[in-house]
Formats: C-alpha cells, sequence, structure tokens
C-alpha cells in the first residue's frame, strides 16, 4: 500500500567506439551502423569466414589476432600456387578481410565488422589479381570440404568481378555447381555484384 508505482529500472551504457585511430574515417561501418550491433556482440574467434580472394596478410597487425587455421593446422589455401601458404601478394584480400575481421578495439589501425573472428584466407587470385575459374573451384571445394569435416565456417566472401555468361543450370556448369554445393552445405556465400 505504500508503493505509489514500479517501474523498471533499465541500465544504459555508452555505444561502443573502438580506440582504433582510423576508426573515424571508416565511413562504411557508420552507414551500416556497426557501432549499434557492437551493442549485441563484437563477433566469436569461433566462427569462421573464407576470404576468397587474394591471400591475406597473415602477418598484418591488425589481422594477425584474428586469423584462423583450418582443420589440417594451415592458415588456409593457395589456388595459385598450389599450397598451403596463402600469403597476399597483392594487398586485394587484405583490405578485404580487414572489412571483415580487422581486430577491433586494440588501439591499431582500423576496426573490422567482426572485432573477433577467424579469418581463413583462400588465395584464387594472383599477384596481379587474375585467377580463373578452376582456381576458385578449388578454393570453394577447399572451403566445402573443410565444412564437412567440421571447422565451422559460416561465411565465404567472394569479391571478385569478371564477366561470363549467366549461369542457367548450376548442376552443369561446374562454377555454379561449386558455389550451390557450398550454399547447401549452410554457408553464406557473398560475392560481389561487379562493377560492369
Amino acid at each position: 500500500s505504500g508503493v505509489i508505482s514500479a517501474w523498471p529500472n533499465y541500465i544504459s551504457r555508452a555505444s561502443l567506439v573502438p580506440s582504433d585511430p582510423k576508426f573515424s574515417k571508416q565511413w562504411g561501418l557508420r552507414y551500416i551502423n556497426a557501432a549499434e550491433a557492437w551493442d549485441i556482440t563484437t563477433g566469436e574467434a569461433g566462427i569462421f569466414v573464407a576470404v576468397i580472394d587474394s591471400g591475406i596478410d597473415y602477418m598484418h597487425e591488425d589481422l594477425a589476432g584474428n586469423i584462423g587455421r583450418d582443420l589440417d593446422g594451415n592458415l588456409g589455401f593457395d589456388a595459385v600456387n598450389k599450397d598451403a601458404d596463402p600469403i597476399d601478394d597483392h594487398g586485394h584480400g587484405t583490405h578485404v578481410a580487414g572489412i571483415i575481421g580487422a581486430v577491433g578495439n586494440n588501439g591499431i589501425g582500423v576496426t573490422g565488422v567482426n572485432w573477433k573472428v577467424s579469418l581463413l584466407a583462400v588465395k584464387v587470385l594472383d599477384s596481379e589479381i587474375r585467377g580463373n575459374d578452376a582456381g576458385i573451384i578449388a578454393g570453394l571445394n577447399y572451403v566445402l570440404e573443410q565444412k564437412e569435416r567440421g571447422l565451422n565456417i559460416r561465411v565465404a566472401n567472394m569479391s571478385l568481378t569478371g564477366w561470363r555468361e549467366p549461369i542457367l543450370d548450376q548442376e552443369k556448369n561446374p562454377y555454379g555447381a561449386a558455389c550451390k554445393a557450398l550454399s547447401d552445405a549452410g554457408v553464406i556465400l557473398v560475392v560481389a555484384a561487379g562493377n560492369e
């Protein structure tokens, strides 16, 4: 009888803004309202994102902490040189990996959409950022094989462009079949629309 009213005692806090000095120049993260998302989650190291591109500079100070290893202990796959050393010798894949998962709030460089994530490098483009369907298919198949063996790959990113005839029958087209198999395995395949 002595209570006039009751109201929830909500908790307030500042939005998470990373200490990375170049964050203020990352207009794209503001555009997608990343700070609001970071209040919910900043990522998780147990989730893998395969970066199918020109490789990743896995020694880069803003990426090294988020580089994952496959189930064989490798840093990824290199379809160009046909080995397990997907070092980036161009820079495009490293740039893409930084957007996806540069370590956030570490006072260095930029921040990624995910402050914590396991980046898996899949090199399918050479030093002149050229590749072919056979190499890209090999990269897609590598990611599929790792996923099927139990690696927690949730997303594969292909910031690639190139003109090809529309794929009307995924079952008969090897490139389409490789993309479909990865998607069917539960991996979200993100592909650039290209500039043509």
